[in-house]
């Protein structure tokens, strides 16, 4: 977490109004992708519950493919919502006002207007000097909040892939094992593109 506030604080906080449109045209290109990453994950999460033997194993694995399937659908969503609020921070100075600590006021709030942020400093006093500027939790966390329900999808994934793997080499079940690997080495495929791409 403090990796991200750090990140927060140098691009957004106390950069230049040019790098603040910048880490922010960054983030919604990021939205994007989180969004089509997790919405692959869920459709592949969607099609593993639909595998023939998928019944007749332990109801941990299934369970697991349910939750990669819900975590992925809720990352598309908080994505795209994340995306429109970003789209409404057009001036640098509104969208420090959102991710800045306020301590008269509490949160700035990445998910808000922005406005209790700037009421916070003015019964502050607003005669904090520049040291005293510090991100926002809330916001911060709701910036990288889909790209965590993403890496969680896909961690339920990878988990459920790799029992169904072992309970069907126990039951000896070739046929589905082997469509198995096909969904594994599908995902394993677009997955490690998600890594390299959206990785901080």
């Amino acid at each position: 977490m403090a990796e991200l506030l750090g990140e927060v604080e140098s691009n957004v906080l106390r950069a230049t109004d040019r790098d603040v449109h910048d880490f922010r045209a960054m983030q919604m290109e990021q939205c994007s992708l989180t969004g089509l990453a997790a919405a692959l994950v869920a459709q592949i999460a969607s099609s593993t519950l639909q595998l023939q033997y998928m019944p007749t194993i332990h109801w941990i694995v299934p369970a697991l493919c349910t939750s990669s399937l819900i975590l992925g659908l809720l990352s598309v969503s908080y994505s795209f919502r994340l995306h429109y609020l970003l789209t409404k921070y057009t001036c640098a100075q509104r969208m420090r006002t959102a991710f800045t600590w306020a301590p008269g006021g509490g949160e700035g709030g990445g998910g808000g207007s922005g406005d209790g942020g700037e009421e916070g400093r003015e019964r502050g006093g607003g005669d904090e000097g520049p040291g005293s500027v510090r991100p926002s939790y809330v916001a911060t966390f709701t910036l990288w909040f889909p790209l965590i329900l993403a890496r969680l999808a896909i961690l339920s994934y990878l988990v459920a892939i790799v029992l169904y793997w072992g309970v069907a080499a126990k039951m000896n079940l070739q046929e589905s094992r082997a469509r198995s690997t096909n969904v594994g080495f599908l995902f394993l495929t677009h997955h490690l593109n998600f890594v390299l791409t959206l990785s901080f």
